[in-house]
């Protein structure tokens, strides 16, 4: 069976074992019982993965590092990224 990611209101984030009929159901939390509503995050992949992990987790958002990135290299005219 797979595992999700819920939230408790009181513990915090945990993750359960769960049918996947029942994937959008509350499941109870291991701490206190209550009902954990599911959470969903962003894959590693999404948010630079290994790229970011590499380079020492730097925040891309931060002002102070705004341009410490390579630019992105394009394809050229004619292909699906570049009209």
């Amino acid at each position: 069976m797979p595992t999700y990611d819920y939230d408790c209101g009181s513990c915090g984030p945990f993750t359960a074992v769960q049918k996947i009929a029942l994937f959008d159901q509350p499941s109870p939390c291991p701490s206190c019982g209550a009902a954990g509503a599911r959470s969903f995050g962003v894959p590693d992949s999404m948010r630079g993965g290994r790229r970011l992990a590499r380079e020492g987790n730097r925040d891309a958002g931060s002002a102070s590092q705004a341009g410490s990135y390579p630019r992105m290299r394009h394809a050229g005219g004619g292909c699906i990224c570049c009209p």
